[in-house]
């Protein structure tokens, strides 16, 4: 069972759905092919951060976070979405999470 969690929340800025979920879509695909034992994507429709999207992977620790993570940044396919200057995405907040039980 998974037991640390890498979360992005973000905001899609109006007009720009489609080329954001294309993007999250991408960055899912990236994740899991780091090494994640399961990416999610959430779409928050209530609450302080609502709306928003949230990026959610999943790993068995918080080596196993910071592996994964470092793979995603060195993917040139990540680094390419990164380097939009003009990106459909606005990050609101990112989390690394450890289960309590």
């Amino acid at each position: 069972m998974p037991q640390a969690i890498y979360a992005v929340s973000v905001r899609v800025k109006p007009g720009r759905a489609v080329e954001a979920r294309e993007n999250l879509m991408e960055i899912k695909q990236i994740v899991l092919d780091a090494g994640a034992v399961s990416c999610r994507l959430l779409n928050n429709i209530a609450g302080p951060a609502a709306p928003s999207v949230l990026i959610a992977s999943a790993a068995n620790s918080l080596g196993e976070v910071e592996d994964v993570m470092t793979k995603v940044q060195g993917n040139p396919a990540f680094q390419a979405i990164q380097a939009n200057t003009d990106p459909p995405l606005e990050i609101l907040a990112q989390a690394i999470s450890v289960e309590l039980e």
